[in-house]
């Protein structure tokens, strides 16, 4: 029963699989994403099919968790700056009440924190944003319910 749950809140948040997917990556080579892809997938790719924004956000979430790592080991920590943003909250959450929330909620207002101030170095060179996404309730809930899928793998014994 918890197995179905979890498959029927996943369909819920990235879509039905059974979409044909060769069509759908056939009509957005055609006519590109849809025009608000940004408010509720992490890439405009991620927009083509369940598939696609499955793969992506997975991609996207073992970015962050490396990026974070990375960063923290030469001791650049995203709190130590001030840049203004708006943190996410439970309610941006896929669920609310799970126990790690506000470990994760930290990890994501970390990573916003640390993108803000990696956006600002590069622009400071005169180069794009290193991190050109942007990140709304919708795919932190996305994000949430991988991070939900690799935890019972973090605390397994090895």
């Amino acid at each position: 029963k918890h197995g179905e749950q979890i498959a029927e809140r996943r369909i819920a948040l990235f879509g039905d699989e059974r979409a044909d997917h060769a069509a759908a990556l056939k009509s957005n080579g055609e006519n590109g994403p849809s025009a608000d892809w940004t408010g509720r997938f992490i890439s405009a790719y991620a927009s083509t099919h369940r598939w696609e924004d499955w793969a992506e956000t997975w991609a996207h979430y073992l970015h962050m968790v490396d990026t974070v790592d990375t960063a923290m080991s030469f001791g650049l920590d995203g709190y130590d700056v001030e840049i203004d943003h708006e943190p996410f909250d439970a309610q941006a959450l896929w669920q609310p009440n799970d126990p790690d929330a506000e470990e994760f909620l930290d990890f994501v207002n970390h990573w916003i924190q640390l993108t803000g101030v990696l956006n600002e170095l590069s622009r400071s060179m005169g180069l794009p944003d290193f991190y050109p996404f942007v990140v709304s309730d919708t795919v932190v809930r996305k994000l949430h319910f991988v991070h939900g899928r690799v935890r019972p793998f973090e605390r397994a014994p090895v």
